[in-house]
């Protein structure tokens, strides 16, 4: 007999968590033990689980791959499964590759059914990749000129990743963070030496700016702190 995998949700509208718990409750071979409005709570929860369904927005707070992200350093073995009303492009790049193993990230648009958000649980809960691959937008200005690495770490920074977690995220030292952050700045002629103009915040921008899209939403509401 195959056994029960255990989920939690996290969601921050409560007509569409309580419905998506209800619905998912109704579901053989999984139990739903948690809910949650936010991020945090899941971060905070004490509750056992393999699985854990994350909406991307999810007020305030770390939003869903944040979240995810969180998590698997303390439970590298849980599975997350990402919900979102936008393209992946913009969210799939924070994800490493080597961490990808026990995602999935699923368009509200897409899934017709539960059948289809019950499929991605058990696939995240064997540790497999339900990623689809994202398609660069395309970058305009200063920001086209970067190199693969210098662009993953502008697109942290605009998502208002602190240095710390750059580093965690990228597994760099702090020093090799801070060198790579100023070779970004001087990529985009920002200067450092001003009191007008916070650099980190200029990078923010000009990120935005150069991949921004004509769909409404897309940008993820996080604050980028000088």
């Amino acid at each position: 007999m195959a056994s029960i995998i255990p989920v939690i949700l996290a969601e921050d509208e409560s007509l569409f968590r309580d419905l998506l718990y209800k619905a998912l409750s109704q579901m053989t071979g999984i139990r739903i033990v948690g809910t949650y409005s936010d991020g945090n709570g899941v971060l905070e929860s004490e509750l056992e689980f393999s699985v854990a369904v994350l909406d991307i927005e999810l007020g305030q707070g770390p939003n869903g791959i944040q979240t995810g992200l969180l998590l698997r350093r303390t439970k590298p073995r849980v599975g997350i499964v990402i919900l979102s009303q936008h393209d992946s492009a913009q969210w799939l790049p924070l994800i490493p590759l080597a961490d990808r193993p026990g995602w999935a990230y699923l368009r509200k648009s897409d899934v017709q059914d539960t059948m289809t958000i019950l499929r991605a649980i058990q696939g995240v809960a064997l540790g497999r990749e339900l990623l689809d691959e994202p398609v660069e937008p395309k970058l305009r200005g200063p920001v086209a000129s970067l190199t693969t690495r210098q662009l993953e770490i502008l697109r942290l920074i605009a998502f208002g990743y602190s240095n710390l977690e750059i580093g965690h995220q990228l597994r760099l030292a702090p020093k090799s963070v801070e060198h790579a952050i100023n070779r970004v700045y001087r990529a985009l002629h920002i200067a450092t030496d001003t009191n007008w103009l916070h650099p980190r915040v200029e990078a923010a921008r000009q990120y935005w700016d150069a991949t921004r899209s004509d769909e409404a939403g897309l940008v993820p509401d996080q604050t980028v702190s000088p």
